[in-house]
């Protein structure tokens, strides 16, 4: 994982791909991937992921910090992770914060946020076709031809 110089780190492809076999099966894994590409969500998803479309993020923003109150790392993305996937990661920082702030007067949880590097788009091309790490995908929706 890297630091961007921002409230959040960059983690690769290969090291969630590692995250994700590591706590496989596990009924409450200590990370939740959140997925908040619109319709370009379509055609493959990361296993396990919460879609979370950028769209209606700042209506889902409540929800998702109590969803997720328990949970060590959150991991953003959307295709690139260029603007939406950012974005929607210090603006989840940005309100767990005023949202534990109000709630909390001390002992708030640590909670790691970090933004896929490259996107799905980096995902995909490693772990397309890895039913292990990746659902839905359909190869015929990402081809250039």
């Amino acid at each position: 994982m890297t630091d961007c110089g921002e409230l959040y780190g960059l983690i690769s492809p290969e090291e969630l791909a590692k995250k994700i076999l590591e706590e496989e099966g596990s009924p409450d894994p200590s990370f939740l991937v959140i997925d908040v590409r619109d319709v370009d969500h379509i055609g493959g998803h990361i296993k396990g992921h919460y879609h979370a479309p950028m769209a209606k993020f700042d209506d889902l923003l409540p929800h998702l910090v109590h969803m997720c109150r328990d949970k060590k790392t959150l991991i953003f993305h959307c295709l690139m992770s260029q603007q939406r996937g950012p974005t929607a990661a210090r603006e989840y920082i940005f309100i767990r914060e005023k949202m534990l702030c109000i709630l909390m007067k001390e002992g708030r949880p640590d909670q790691e946020v970090l933004v896929l590097d490259g996107g799905f788009y980096a995902w995909m091309q490693h772990y397309a076709e890895d039913e292990r790490l990746t659902s839905s995908f359909v190869s015929s929706l990402w081809r250039n031809d």
